[in-house]
């Protein structure tokens, strides 16, 4: 019989990504002109390079399944935020005071901030977000246009202090309480999803990341109905969705004189692709995909 066991190496379950290139992916840009950022393999000096070429996306598409890499939800905040912000509050213990406890207020972002994000980030999370995971998706969500897809997270936030019982027998307990800005807890609650999304038996089978596939769903149609409110902006509509045979493609305020349709996968990988030329400004082709099913 084993009395005690000590384990010095946590222990992480292996992330679901049904499209195997996502596991090392760190950030890319996907359809609709939408930006996706991997945490779990983002650091901190590629967060900058990420948010450069993602800052102007109507979009982006926060991946947390996983557990973060670096500090680069910390990185992120300072350059999305439009200024300092509190985005949770600690009950600290007081260890000259037993029982006694203090509030600590997290605050990130700059001061003057110029290049603040003012698109709409997607958060994915799910069972496996747990402890510093559910912190960034709070800094995330204090992000003023915030939507979450997934499934509830663990409720582990907080911090782990470890103690020796014997000299043999060591334990660790959390002594940080994690809240809202509004007081709200997160301890053993964990982050709520606006759209409840999780893996189906099919979806598994058939290679699918159905958690992904709403965030793109959503994020087109965010990129839609922004293209529509800017006058004289291109706009294009992409329909059906789903598609079984063929896509219908329409685009509106076209100025070059040639432009390239591309259908892609979700790791951007060209499927099919069509050259149009632009005659009046505005086109209107039908791409066949019965072929590329599968």
């Amino acid at each position: 019989m084993i009395r005690s066991i000590l384990n010095n190496n946590p222990f992480f379950p292996e992330y679901y990504y049904p499209a195997d290139s996502l596991d090392t992916i760190s950030w890319t840009k996907m359809g609709c002109g939408l930006g996706y950022m991997n945490i779990g393999n983002l650091t901190v000096a590629g967060a900058d390079t990420a948010y450069s070429a993602l800052r102007n996306a109507p979009a982006i598409i926060i991946d947390i399944r996983n557990y973060p890499l670096s500090n680069s939800a910390l990185e992120l905040a300072d350059l999305m935020y439009d200024g300092p912000k509190v985005f949770s509050e600690f009950t600290v213990p007081d260890v000259t005071y037993p029982g006694t406890f203090g509030l600590d207020l997290d605050t990130l972002g700059v001061p003057g901030n110029t290049t603040p994000y003012l698109g709409t980030l997607i958060l994915l999370f799910n069972e496996e977000t747990q402890s510093a995971a559910e912190f960034d998706c709070m800094i995330f969500g204090a992000m003023p246009k915030v939507i979450k897809i997934g499934s509830q997270t663990a409720g582990t936030d907080g911090n782990i202090t470890n103690l020796m019982l014997t000299q043999d027998i060591q334990s660790a307990f959390t002594s940080l309480g994690v809240y809202y800005p509004n007081g709200d807890s997160t301890e053993r609650i964990g982050i709520v999803p606006d759209s409840v999304v999780t893996p189906t038996v099919i979806g598994i089978m058939q290679g699918r990341d159905e958690v992904l596939e709403k965030a793109l769903q959503v994020g087109c149609g965010i990129a839609l109905s922004v293209n529509q409110t800017i006058p004289n902006k291109t706009t294009i509509m992409v329909y059906p969705n789903p598609a079984n045979n063929v896509v219908n493609v329409e685009a509106k305020n076209i100025t070059a004189e040639n432009m390239t349709i591309s259908i892609c996968d979700i790791t951007g990988r060209i499927l099919l692709q069509k050259n149009i030329e632009n005659m009046s400004g505005n086109i209107s082709a039908v791409m066949d995909i019965i072929l590329r099913k599968g």
